[in-house]
């Protein structure tokens, strides 16, 4: 917690001197600053998106773990015993019918 903590500082830190860095009078620092920038961004957002889809598939995980719980074993068993037949009549599809 503590770490996680330290390195956002650092990185808010980093953002506020790339975007001083921003205002250089050489272009090549501020093309640099830019890159640096852009990048970070695309990083954030590429973990945001992970983060987003690692929640939407615990939710599906836990919403199933549930139905299941609430299933009788007989209609657990006959769950399987149907998803074993369907698998051996097509076991090459993925239930989108093509």
């Amino acid at each position: 917690m503590v770490e996680s903590q330290l390195i956002a500082d650092a990185a808010s830190e980093a953002r506020v001197t790339l975007r001083l860095m921003l205002r250089a009078k050489q272009a090549k620092f501020r093309l640099g600053a830019a890159s640096h920038l852009l990048k970070s961004r695309d990083t954030d957002r590429a973990t945001e998106s992970r983060a987003d889809a690692e929640q939407t598939v615990s939710q599906e995980f836990q919403m199933q773990f549930e139905q299941v719980q609430a299933m009788s074993q007989e209609e657990i068993e006959r769950g399987i015993d149907q998803f074993i037949r369907r698998e051996r009549d097509e076991p090459f599809s993925d239930g989108a019918g093509i």
